[in-house]
C-alpha cells in the first residue's frame, strides 16, 4: 500500500513540474503590475485653523468674525491647494453671522470637530495622516501648536502659516505664492526600488507632469456669452458707494472684501446663485465688460473701478 502511495506522490510530482514556470510567469507579472503602478501624484494640503483666523489679530476684542474666515478662504482657494478649514463647536455660537457659517459648514467649507474635542489635536491628526500619504502640508494658524507638536522629524515637514490682517487684507507668511510654487517645484516622485526603470510608466509620467504644469499656468477662459447678472452689479456698485473714504475712479480695492460683502449678502455664498464657480470669475468678468482693471500684489487681487462702473464718481 506504501509503495502505492509513492507512486501517486510521484505522477503528482510530475505534473507539479510542468506547472511552476506558468504560475511563475503569473506571479511576476502581477508584482511587475503592482511596481509599475504609479503612485497618486502629491497635494498641496492646507489645513485652516477656523477659530484662529475668525478672531484675527484682534486678540478677541472684536470677536469672531465670519469676514476673517471668507476672506483667508477666497486667498487660499486661489492657491490651487486643498483647503480643510476646521473650527471647534463653539464657534458656531460665538461668530458674528452665525446663519451665513451654518450655510458654509452645511455645503462643507467649513468642518466641525465634535462637541467637547479640540479643533488643534484634530487638525494635527489629519495633518499628519496627509503627511504620510506623501502630501505637503500646512497649517494656517497664528497658535504655536504646530510647533509645538513637532517632536519627531517627519512631523516637522508640517509647515505653519501664519497670518496678519491689516485694515481689509490679509497677509501670509511665509508668502503663499513662493511657498505653492517651492511645494510644487519639489513634489518629486519617490525613488523606485526596481534597479531597472519601467520605460511605460517612465514615459506617461514624463508626458504627464508637463500638460499639469501647461493647465496650472494657462487661466480659466470666460464663455463669451458669460454676463454680470444687474442684480450682481447693482449690489456691488452699492458697496462701493457706501466706502469711507468715498471710492474714486482708479482707486485700488481689495477684491476680498467685495466678495466678503456679496458673501454675506447672499446667505454665505455668492457664487451658487449667480453660476460662478468661484470670487475670481466675477473680477474676470468685471475685467472683460470694461467695468474695473484688475491688478496683484503678492497673493492679494485687487479691482480698480472704471467710469463705466461709477460714472457719477468724482
Amino acid at each position: 500500500m506504501f509503495e502505492k502511495f509513492k507512486k501517486k506522490r510521484k505522477e503528482e510530482k510530475k505534473v507539479e513540474a510542468a506547472v511552476p514556470e506558468t504560475v511563475k510567469n503569473e506571479k511576476t507579472q502581477a508584482i511587475e503590475n503592482v511596481q509599475t503602478k504609479a503612485p497618486e501624484p502629491a497635494q498641496v494640503v492646507i489645513l485652516v485653523d477656523a477659530n484662529n483666523v475668525a478672531y484675527g489679530n484682534s486678540q478677541g476684542s472684536k470677536g469672531a468674525m465670519l469676514g476673517n474666515v471668507i476672506k483667508a478662504l477666497d486667498i487660499l482657494n486661489g492657491t490651487g491647494s486643498r483647503i480643510l478649514a476646521i473650527a471647534d463647536a463653539t464657534l458656531r455660537h460665538n461668530i458674528d453671522d452665525k446663519d451665513s457659517f451654518e450655510k458654509m459648514m452645511s455645503n462643507g467649507q467649513v468642518m466641525q470637530v465634535p462637541a467637547a474635542s479640540s479643533a488643534d489635536d484634530y487638525i494635527w491628526e489629519i495633518a499628519q495622516h496627509h503627511l504620510k500619504k506623501g502630501n505637503k502640508v500646512y497649517i494656517v494658524t497664528n497658535d504655536r501648536f504646530p510647533i509645538t507638536k513637532a517632536t519627531t522629524a517627519e512631523s516637522k515637514n508640517i509647515r505653519r502659516i501664519s497670518f496678519m490682517f491689516v485694515d481689509s487684507d490679509i497677509f501670509f507668511q511665509p508668502n503663499l505664492n513662493d511657498l505653492v510654487k517651492s511645494a510644487n517645484h519639489n513634489d518629486q516622485m519617490p525613488p523606485t526600488q526596481q534597479k531597472t526603470a519601467e520605460p511605460p510608466v517612465k514615459n506617461a509620467l514624463s508626458e504627464r507632469k508637463p500638460k499639469d504644469t501647461e493647465t496650472a499656468k494657462k487661466p480659466r477662459q470666460i464663455k463669451k456669452d458669460a454676463e454680470i447678472p444687474p442684480e450682481l452689479l447693482s449690489s456691488l456698485v452699492s458697496y462701493i458707494g457706501s466706502r469711507n473714504p468715498p471710492v474714486k475712479v482708479g482707486d485700488r480695492i481689495n477684491f476680498a472684501s467685495i466678495s466678503n460683502f456679496l458673501h454675506k449678502k447672499y446667505g454665505g455664498d455668492f457664487c451658487a446663485p449667480f453660476g460662478f464657480r468661484k470670487p475670481k470669475d466675477l473680477a474676470n468678468l468685471l475685467e472683460r465688460d470694461g467695468f474695473a482693471k484688475l491688478s496683484h500684489q503678492g497673493t492679494t487681487l485687487y479691482i480698480e473701478p472704471t467710469e463705466k462702473l461709477m460714472p457719477n464718481a468724482q
